[in-house]
């Protein structure tokens, strides 16, 4: 019973070439899923990023600050996409590696011998795409043109897995009302309003991929405010010091200066220094008392 029923289904995909339909609404999808990682990332990367301080013993210049605050930032415009476009090669590398089936059965179609017994023999048989040249069970990468009732899709492509395909595609048809009503009546009817993107985008004609490596992001845009920098330092007190050659006049006038300087003092301290020796020797001299030594002499017994 299943292997009946996965044949037909493999079949109905394959004759009435409905995986163009499904791949495109996979595409939109996956598109969807991409901007909201890529906007969780972002956020989280910016809240990380704010928390780094810049410590200094001294308020620094503008221009130093700029120069610190650029290659922090260089960094940081570095190191985000990098993070994000590994995760997704890990992904992709895990599916790719264990030859994983897709959900569409795009890479892989199963084909059953009908013997007549209650158990039949399934295999699975790789898809072969870009007009059979390239086939799943070799790479994963493999991509055709899309099409829908004969009608060829710009920039969309249908492949092994829908990501992959997807990845290799570009969005050139939103920029085109004629093919953005094209692919809004393959799944409905109805009178929402679409509109194209803008002209002034530069990721008319790049592929997804590039477009994820760089987090879906068309321009970053930065500013350095040092006035917040400064505010939030907030010194309270500052200092400064500056060089300037000593002329031959300054040197004099300073050393004029210095020796009529001690001549003041030395006329002040001097009587003072005069005064305090004199008190000085004047109470030794009050402490010094005549010592009367005297001797008793015995006369000598003569005999």
């Amino acid at each position: 019973m299943l292997t009946k029923l996965m044949t037909k289904i493999n079949n109905y995909l394959l004759e009435n070439n409905e995986n163009d339909v499904v791949f495109a609404l996979l595409h939109f999808q996956l598109l969807s899923a991409l901007c909201s990682l890529a906007n969780d990332t972002v956020n989280e990367a910016i809240t990380e990023f704010s928390q780094n301080t810049i410590t200094n013993e001294r308020v620094q210049s503008q221009e130093s600050i700029k120069t610190q605050t650029d290659i922090i930032l260089s960094r940081f415009l570095l190191s985000t996409p990098r993070t994000f476009k590994l995760t997704l090669d890990f992904i992709r590398y895990i599916n790719q590696g264990n030859g994983i089936v897709s959900s569409i059965f795009s890479n892989w179609h199963f084909v059953s011998s009908d013997t007549g017994f209650a158990y039949a023999a399934l295999w699975a048989v790789p898809h072969a795409y870009n007009n059979n040249s390239c086939i799943c069970g070799a790479s994963s990468t493999c991509i055709s043109k899309a099409s829908f009732n004969g009608i060829t899709i710009p920039g969309l492509h249908v492949g092994c897995y829908p990501f992959e395909s997807l990845l290799q595609s570009t969005l050139e048809c939103l920029y085109n009302i004629t093919c953005i009503n094209q692919l809004k009546s393959m799944y409905t009817h109805s009178n929402m309003t679409f509109n194209p993107l803008s002209d002034t985008l530069s990721s008319r004609n790049t592929t997804v991929q590039s477009i994820v490596n760089n987090l879906l992001i068309e321009r970053w845009e930065t500013e350095v405010v040092y006035e917040n920098y400064y505010a939030t330092c907030d010194p309270l007190w500052c200092t400064y010091t500056f060089d300037e050659q000593i002329s031959p006049i300054y040197t004099i006038t300073i050393i004029i200066g210095l020796f009529g300087g001690l001549t003041v003092v030395f006329k002040l301290i001097t009587p003072i220094i005069v005064r305090i020796g004199y008190y000085i020797i004047r109470y030794r001299r009050r402490r010094v008392s005549q010592v009367v030594t005297v001797m008793t002499i015995q006369q000598p017994n003569i005999l």
